[in-house]
């Protein structure tokens, strides 16, 4: 990946691959597309969608994993989007959270 353009590109990609695996019920798959995704996110020091794929790892997880795990997950995304100043995202995730919990 040579610029700037070509990685937000590359992310977007995976991290719609990874919500169409996650639709398709495919989670095993998706799991390991989203965490290979956030790896690649953190090696070239980007938040570009980083909170969107916590809070589908939230999602994928939520009806296996433990509750603390999805918590952390929500809560990853929600930090991020506050980070990033994004307060609607931010909201939805509080409104979301809450109502589960």
């Amino acid at each position: 990946l040579n610029t700037i353009e070509e990685l937000e590109l590359s992310i977007k990609f995976n991290y719609n691959v990874c919500r169409y695996l996650w639709l398709q019920k495919n989670i095993e798959e998706a799991i390991t597309k989203i965490t290979a995704t956030i790896k690649q996110c953190k090696e070239y020091r980007t938040t570009y969608l980083l909170a969107d794929l916590y809070l589908l790892m939230g999602s994928v997880s939520e009806n296996f994993s433990s509750k603390s795990s999805v918590k952390e997950y929500f809560e990853t995304a929600h930090f991020l989007y506050k980070l990033e100043e994004n307060m609607s995202m931010a909201l939805k995730v509080e409104h979301y959270f809450a109502d589960i919990t």
